[in-house]
């Protein structure tokens, strides 16, 4: 861009002659407009031109074309270093004075192109890196969510068996924190003997299994927990060993569930066995006492009765447990009838069968419509007052209490006797759970208030237990009046 026409001409035979294309423009404002229209590779810009001289185009260039890399190449007679100072202030790229060697020129225009391109790839080498640097921190904040939502523990060594990775889990089962053990090594690490062997690999090389359980008990816990630890080995591309991943977990629940299979087993044959045994007692004096006398027969007969309705109970109740054990819903047959009149139904024979208990009812003189199952109701009653016998050995008081809001019947059922703890009140619920599971205890499988839970809540209903260690206990439920 050049007001001299044979200053152009020779500049534009020369640039030409070197592999270039190129447009004219006699002015300032015309080479604004062709910038705009051509979108060339280089502008090469004489200083002194009319309208609008090569200072002021250049300034303008920059404006309009700040955020690319449009090269300046400044050409003019005044060969001072003013000129040259301005020339770099209003963004010129490079200076070259006349009279124009073109030889040079064609290198100069080559170098600029050049040193543009180069310019245009680093840019987008390093748009590139930051786009992957965000896609790295976002892998890695979603790798450190999974991490932290993961509810087993989880160790990760490097080849060299140092601590890289360890999440809260894991910390909170190993009793360290990640920050005191990262880069250590497993020896200086871990505290614990079988757990070490297992990171470091020992377990494996000596033939012993990958999957090791242990027991823990850290400082301020009440109890031992078992974990269980897995471990597998970190691959690179090539398949060779980078470090080992462990997942650790808590099984303390599956093992005290177990434990409680084992005493609820134990427990039920003894149950079952008693009854059994004076059924079949009973049954040999009937066959082989020919001479017994009426009455003799009637009470040996009596004796089988009772055993077998007790045989009868636990099946029932077995029946049950295995209908909730296997996720069947319990189904009611529902009708309308006064809870009281089943609260009555229920107390009058074990009031008669158990006279040295006191026995207070508390029923309002309304009566207390319910729609719900009238059986299954009366067989959480039957289980909850049937525990009220049975842990209260000394006799005492044992009080039902029933009244009603506007959608609501409310029964409790208080004792005087042994009560429990508040940590086995919190269990008592569970399945297989008894306060005392040896076969000295109070007779009973322990199922029947998993079953009277599941029974109140297959009706919407909620039940609860309060009580005292000496100071009895008082069992609540509620339901709907439908």
């Amino acid at each position: 861009m050049d007001d001299d026409s044979s200053m152009r001409l020779v500049m534009a035979a020369a640039l030409e002659k070197a592999g270039f294309r190129v447009c004219e423009a006699d002015n300032g404002r015309v080479a604004l407009a062709v910038v705009e229209e051509r979108c060339p590779d280089l502008v090469v810009l004489d200083v002194v031109m009319p309208e609008l001289d090569g200072f002021a185009t250049c300034r303008a260039l920059r404006e309009r074309y700040s955020g690319e890399h449009l090269p300046i190449l400044m050409v003019t007679g005044l060969d001072d270093i003013d000129a040259i100072h301005q020339a770099f202030e209003v963004g010129a790229t490079d200076f070259i004075a006349k009279p124009i060697n073109w030889t040079v020129l064609g290198y100069r225009v080559r170098y600029l192109l050049r040193a543009s391109a180069m310019t245009r790839e680093l840019e987008k080498s390093e748009a590139n890196l930051k786009i992957a640097l965000a896609e790295a921190e976002a892998a890695r904040d979603r790798i450190d969510g999974i991490l932290k939502s993961v509810v087993d523990g989880l160790v990760v060594t490097d080849a060299r068996y140092r601590i890289v990775l360890m999440n809260r889990a894991a910390e909170d089962l190993l009793g360290v924190r990640l920050s005191d053990v990262i880069d250590c090594s497993v020896n200086d690490a871990i505290r614990i003997d079988a757990l070490r062997d297992q990171l470091l690999g020992k377990r494996k090389e000596r033939g012993g299994k990958t999957d090791l359980e242990f027991q823990l008990r850290l400082p301020g816990r009440d109890k031992e927990q078992f974990i269980q630890a897995r471990s597998g080995d970190v691959l690179n591309c090539e398949g060779g060993h980078r470090g080992t991943i462990t997942i650790l977990r808590d099984i303390t629940r599956e093992r005290e569930v177990d434990q409680l299979k084992s005493e609820f087993i134990s427990t039920a044959a003894h149950e079952l066995t008693t009854p059994l045994t004076s059924v079949l007692g009973f049954t040999e004096l009937l066959l082989e006492g020919g001479d017994l006398a009426p009455q003799e027969q009637k009470d040996h007969l009596g004796c089988i009765y009772e055993k077998a309705e007790k045989l009868s109970r636990i099946v029932d109740d077995l029946l049950d447990l295995s209908r909730i054990e296997s996720g069947q819903l319990i189904l009611l047959q529902k009708t309308r009838f006064d809870s009281r009149e089943l609260i009555r139904n229920v107390i009058e024979p074990l009031r008669q069968q158990h006279p040295r208990w006191e026995w207070v009812s508390i029923l309002p003189d309304a009566s207390l419509p319910l729609h719900a199952d009238h059986a299954k109701i009366g067989q959480v009653l039957e289980n909850l007052i049937g525990n009220a016998i049975k842990y209260s050995p000394g006799g005492g008081a044992i009080k039902v209490q029933a009244d009603a809001t506007e959608d609501r019947v409310q029964v409790a059922v208080q004792d005087e006797g042994l009560g429990m703890s508040a940590d086995q009140a919190a269990r008592i619920f569970e399945k297989f759970y008894r306060a005392d599971a040896s076969n000295t205890a109070v007779e009973g499988l322990g199922l029947g208030m998993t079953i009277a839970k599941n029974i109140v809540e297959a009706h919407d209903g909620k039940i609860w237990v309060e009580s005292e260690p000496g100071r009895g206990t008082t069992v609540t439920f509620t339901l709907h009046r439908g």
